[in-house]
């Protein structure tokens, strides 16, 4: 069964294409009550995200059984030192002993010059319990291959997929990574908003999206069907995928996440067109 880990990326403020109000915490409680209720209990959040991991160790109730992965960047990986003392700021906000992953927010960290620092870091907290498992967060099969080459302990993934983007849903690295005991949590199933954003609302700069969303829409029509539901549909169908990260910025969405229930159409794969590679990685948005 797939579940849904739930993000925090906007909890701080405007986040993706489509939002860019901030949620006040009255909402936020609102949602992460929510999701607990309907045993939502994972949360995927960072340091980079500003106030977010202080807010929701605030808002949630502790007595469940919660796990909360966090990601460093590169700020954070300079030094083994540096590593250890941003999982202990990370605890201390969330107000939680240990995290279930902790997460490279960039590949880079561990592909570049300073390897050894942040193999030494990772294992460190690793040694000390203060976390369960190690992963990262990368863009391409690539770099999960490489890092997983690199350092073997790695034994969490996060990667980005969605219906208009299936270049990973056949990988037979991705499915032998999973019988091997890794964990592969999809990210970026609506793509920060812009697979449900109205196609006359995309910026001109994401030009090259507009007729692959238009298409999107007009056959999500026909079928009488939102593209919500074909997105986590999809998400839902892929043969390795472990979680799905969400995020939300409404009770309500979560609502509309969490009750939808639809089995995809024969013809859906002809009928739905993969955006071009550059719009698929938000790093080439000039928005």
């Amino acid at each position: 069964m797939v579940n849904f880990i739930l993000g925090t990326a906007n909890f701080s403020g405007g986040y993706g294409i489509a939002s860019h109000r901030n949620i006040e915490d009255s909402e936020l409680r609102e949602i992460i009550t929510y999701a607990q209720e309907n045993d939502i209990n994972c949360f995927d959040t960072a340091i980079a995200y500003g106030e977010a991991q202080a807010k929701l160790g605030n808002l949630l109730d502790k007595s469940k059984n919660i796990k909360i992965d966090s990601k460093i960047g590169n700020k954070e990986c300079q030094t083994s030192t540096l590593i250890l003392k941003s999982v202990e700021e990370s605890l201390r906000n969330l107000g939680i002993n240990k995290l279930s992953t902790l997460y490279l927010h960039n590949p880079e960290s561990l592909l570049g010059e300073n390897q050894s620092n942040v193999i030494a870091g990772l294992t460190k907290v690793l040694d000390l319990q203060l976390v369960d498992f190690i992963g990262v967060s990368t863009y391409t099969l690539k770099e999960v291959i490489e890092c997983k080459k690199i350092f073997p302990a790695l034994t969490r993934f996060q990667v980005p997929e969605n219906i208009c983007d299936r270049r990973l849903i056949n990988s037979k690295e991705m499915i032998e990574l999973v019988s091997l005991k890794n964990e592969i949590n999809v990210r970026s199933i609506f793509l920060q908003g812009l697979l449900l954003m109205d196609p006359q609302l995309i910026p001109n700069k994401l030009e090259e999206a507009k007729e692959v969303i238009s298409e999107f829409d007009l056959y999500s029509k026909s079928c009488k069907v939102s593209r919500l539901d074909f997105c986590i549909k999809y998400a839902k169908s892929i043969p390795w995928v472990s979680n799905l990260t969400i995020g939300v910025e409404s009770k309500l969405q979560l609502q509309e996440i969490i009750k939808s229930n639809y089995k995809l159409n024969n013809d859906w794969e002809n009928r739905i067109p993969k955006l071009p590679e550059m719009i698929v990685d938000p790093r080439n948005w000039t928005v």
